[in-house]
């Protein structure tokens, strides 16, 4: 991104257009206007990211109802879940960058009634300058990515599939260090005792990454097998 344009506002309304912005206050001004995809037609608001920066960056799917509402992130019933989650775990809301993949809520109508949905690959697609600018600007260590739709975004890996993945640490972008966990809004589709297993199982997640964290801010962090040079490479430093 670093050869795009500047701070260039037209991006909020042309979904072709790039830019890289160079404050986060700046990129939340261009993003609250955003018309990228047609969501813009449904939401009440933009969701933007908040938080800490140089940290824990969570990253979860999209906007629900309560959060397009108040126009934060993570303020309606799955966020009061993750909210309890991080504060067990000890890393409290104001401690990580909390955001989505898409910033506005995908709604489908039922019953005349809108009603949360995944975000489509095109909206997914038009959303993308949004959170890699924030990635850019937030600089985490860490992207906690919630749920699967999340972590084929960041990863880039549209075949990940999180009974399979899930606790694995994955490169991401900025050289960022990727880990992936359940959502929140589907741990409260379940009930007991999964319910509870799944909880346990996301609080169990939440700690590695906060051992993990303290490790690479204290310099202690051993380099994951992507980080390591190749095996030639090390052979010709001897």
């Amino acid at each position: 991104m670093s050869d795009l344009p500047t701070n260039d506002p037209r991006v909020a309304h042309d979904s072709k257009l790039d830019s890289t912005f160079g404050s986060l206050k700046l990129l939340r001004e261009v993003a609250l206007h955003c018309t990228r995809c047609d969501l813009h037609q449904t939401r009440s608001q933009v969701v933007f990211g908040v938080g800490a920066e140089n940290g824990v960056m969570i990253v979860g799917e999209g906007p629900g109802e309560e959060d397009d509402a108040k126009g934060q992130p993570f303020v309606g019933r799955s966020g009061r879940l993750l909210d309890s989650l991080l504060r067990q775990s000890g890393m409290p809301r104001q401690s990580v960058w909390l955001t989505n993949v898409v910033k506005s809520r995908p709604v489908t109508l039922e019953n005349g009634y809108p009603r949360n949905r995944v975000p489509t690959a095109s909206e997914i697609k038009a959303c993308e300058i949004w959170w890699q600018n924030e990635i850019k600007l937030v600089k985490p260590k860490i992207v906690v990515c919630l749920g699967a739709t999340a972590a084929k975004t960041i990863t880039g890996n549209k075949g990940f599939q999180i009974s399979k993945e899930r606790g694995v640490w994955l490169p991401g972008p900025q050289d960022t260090e990727v880990f992936v966990t359940f959502h929140p809004a589907y741990i409260l589709r379940l009930r007991e005792p999964q319910l509870s297993e799944v909880k346990k199982i996301v609080l169990e997640d939440l700690a590695v990454v906060k051992q993990r964290y303290e490790a690479l801010t204290n310099g202690t962090a051993e380099p994951h097998p992507w980080q390591r040079p190749p095996e030639s490479q090390q052979l010709s430093l001897f």
